[in-house]
């Protein structure tokens, strides 16, 4: 086998949608010009609807376990008002995990009190590597005796001892999507099955491809360095996502020809908090909601959808949410005067402000000459974010842009999905599949002690 049948893929487990990327491993180590392009995971989960993100949510109803689309589609459709899906479940393995993986689920998510955290953890990455293994097969470049090793993007910040119990569970699932791959491509088990897949998979000896993992930073900031030469630039990475903010600064250095991570810190902040606060506001608008029931039931239907809702009102302005015969017309400017709302930007500004000037003297030390910010993430497109570096010009002596968009250099994959606009969801699984191995984290390794959590 040749070097050129060697692949690189990066998994993006997100807390609200999953991603994956496919690199060519370049023998030279050099990270520009690399053929690298995303997975479309989302093709058969969802008749091409975002065909490069799989949404990571289960459902349990009916004795039957629900992935991704099909969970979505389930729980919207269900008539049992007492029921929950699951989803942001990443978040137990973060900053905000508030109790052990090995807790059971409720019974308004599994009725039967039969998984905990970790099994449904297990039975969801089983089905996203699956997916994943289809779209690889589909790349006419990967040859049938190619091999692949895998990295996972990972939170700044995640338990003790994290990377391991990571690659622990996805050892397990890669376990399950190698025996009941067929299965998994219903986007649904039964909930025997999906008891025997965890229960013989417990114990595998399956050879586990993974390599090492990667912060979600450095990944991002990977993919700007290597398709963009930055002169005297060093990047503050913003990754918003549903359960925190992570920030991460980087630079190149010349010398040694590799990008070296200068500071990171996560605040703990994100927009599943912003999701509760649009919740509240239609439940407030929707009229004749008289009952505890009716909240509930209402409440029930729109989490999971909230987040589609999100994307509308900021981007059109205003979104429509219909309850029975009641409907009601949800604004920007009715979300932004709510109080709790309000609160969340204040300090995500306020987060943004101490961190940016942390990084600029940062940055000073490094003999950079500017200091570009990028926001990337599922949240990241939320206006008020967007406009935080763009009000500033410079930081404590140091200039300051925001880089608004993720100009790839690389033609072919701006017209693979520059249509979707979804680069900054996807720019952490394709720079971490081209980062150089300076930036990887051995598997075993511990989590670091260097990084600290704030809630400015």
């Amino acid at each position: 086998m040749s070097q050129s049948d060697s692949w690189v893929v990066c998994i993006d487990f997100g807390t609200s949608a999953s991603k994956a990327a496919l690199a060519r491993r370049n023998p030279n180590g050099d990270i520009f010009g690399m053929s690298v392009r995303p997975l479309a995971v989302g093709v058969r989960d969802n008749d091409g609807l975002h065909r490069y993100l799989i949404p990571s949510i289960i459902y349990i109803e009916d004795d039957q376990i629900y992935f991704g689309r099909s969970a979505q589609r389930m729980f919207a459709d269900s008539e049992q008002d007492d029921r929950e899906f699951i989803t942001s479940f990443k978040l137990m393995l973060g900053p905000r995990g508030a109790f052990p993986l090995t807790t059971r689920l409720s019974r308004r998510i599994d009725p039967g009190g039969i998984f905990t955290y970790r099994d449904l953890l297990v039975l969801y990455l089983a089905y996203f590597l699956r997916a994943i293994e289809h779209s690889i097969l589909e790349q006419s470049d990967v040859g049938r005796d190619a091999q692949f090793s895998y990295r996972y993007a990972r939170p700044a910040q995640i338990m003790a001892n994290g990377d391991a119990q990571i690659m622990g569970i996805l050892k397990q699932a890669k376990t399950i999507a190698a025996v009941a791959g067929q299965k998994l491509d219903r986007g649904q088990l039964s909930v025997r099955e999906g008891v025997e897949l965890v229960l013989e998979s417990a114990n595998s000896n399956i050879d586990l491809e993974f390599e090492a993992s990667i912060t979600e930073t450095a990944a991002a900031a990977s993919a700007l360095y290597a398709t963009n030469h930055f002169e005297n630039t060093a990047i503050l990475v913003v990754d918003c996502g549903a359960g925190t903010t992570d920030y991460g600064v980087y630079a190149w250095n010349k010398k040694g020809g590799q990008m070296e991570i200068l500071g990171a810190r996560t605040l703990i902040s994100g927009g599943d908090d912003v999701d509760r606060v649009i919740l509240n506001l239609c439940l407030e608008k929707i009229p004749n909601l008289k009952t505890e029931a009716e909240k509930a039931q209402l409440w029930r239907k729109l989490s999971s959808e909230v987040r589609d809702l999100k994307e509308k009102i900021f981007q059109r302005g205003s979104v429509t949410v219909t309850f029975g015969e009641a409907n009601a017309k949800i604004t920007k400017r009715q979300l932004e005067r709510v109080s709790d709302y309000k609160a969340i930007v204040a300090n995500m500004k306020k987060g943004f402000s101490v961190y940016s000037k942390q990084a600029a003297t940062m940055v000073k030390k490094s003999e950079m000459q500017q200091l570009m910010v990028y926001f990337c993430g599922g949240t990241s497109r939320l206006p008020f974010l967007l406009k935080l570096a763009s009000e500033k010009k410079s930081v404590r002596g140091m200039k300051l842009k925001t880089l608004e968009s993720t100009p790839f250099a690389n033609d072919a994959l701006d017209d693979l999905i520059g249509q979707e606009q979804m680069l900054h969801r996807l720019v952490v699984a394709i720079g971490g599949a081209i980062a150089s191995d300076g930036l990887l984290r051995p598997v075993s390794a511990q989590n670091p002690s260097t990084l600290s959590v704030t809630a400015a």
